[in-house]
């Protein structure tokens, strides 16, 4: 047995029962879970080189569309990859990580354990700071998309596709203001041709309609 298959059976025995145990499903590479509105995906991505492995976390919601389909998403099947926040799993203080497993046996378990120790530290944490809708709405302001800054505890990978995201957000829970105000925001920076010039638009109008009749 190669370290690799070896590597991905020890994580499939003991991180895939930890995360069926807190609710996830899903099998392989790919898991999910909802609570509530909100969806935790966390998936498993091995390197080019088949010497290391990263793991990779997603956050969504429900009623959030796809950005590449534009259809709601499948809770059955959705993947961190198609996730609106998504962010990779390091220990404490470290900006990138992956866990070998081109090495010695002992090693290699040494790691596996490594990995799993460091979501239970980090990974579930994390989620647990965005288990609802409300939590995900304060992840981040109007003035980080002005700014650029990333949101608190997971990334996007496009500050106007972000200021949408969060404007459909506030108008989903009746923040209609602060929808506004992210869709106002997120229009100050969309390039002409985006198509997501047409649909900030058209989120400031349904707003600005919704605010006329208070």
């Amino acid at each position: 047995m190669d370290s690799k298959t070896y590597f991905r059976g020890y994580l499939r025995k003991h991180f895939a029962p930890l995360l069926h145990s807190l609710g996830f499903t899903g099998k392989g590479s790919n898991f999910r879970r909802v609570v509530g509105e909100a969806i935790h995906c966390v998936n498993l991505q091995g390197d080019k080189y088949s010497g290391s492995c990263a793991v990779n976390l997603g956050l969504h919601l429900t009623f959030l569309p796809i950005e590449h389909s534009g259809d709601l998403p499948d809770i059955e099947t959705i993947e961190e990859v198609s996730c609106e926040f998504r962010d990779r799993l390091t220990p404490e203080g470290v900006f990138d990580y992956w866990w070998k497993y081109k090495c010695s046996k002992s090693q290699l378990i040494e790691n596996a354990e490594h990995l799993i120790r460091t979501y239970k530290e980090q990974g579930e944490p994390r989620f647990a700071q965005f288990a609802s809708t409300e939590q995900i709405a304060e992840m981040m302001t109007v003035d980080d998309i002005r700014l650029n800054s990333a949101p608190a505890g997971f990334s996007t990978t496009h500050t106007v596709k972000a200021a949408l995201s969060m404007a459909r957000i506030h108008f989903h829970i009746g923040n209609f203001e602060v929808a506004l105000e992210f869709a106002n925001a997120g229009m100050e920076k969309v390039e002409s041709w985006s198509p997501r010039k047409a649909k900030l638009q058209a989120m400031i109008d349904e707003t600005a309609r919704r605010l006329a009749h208070g």
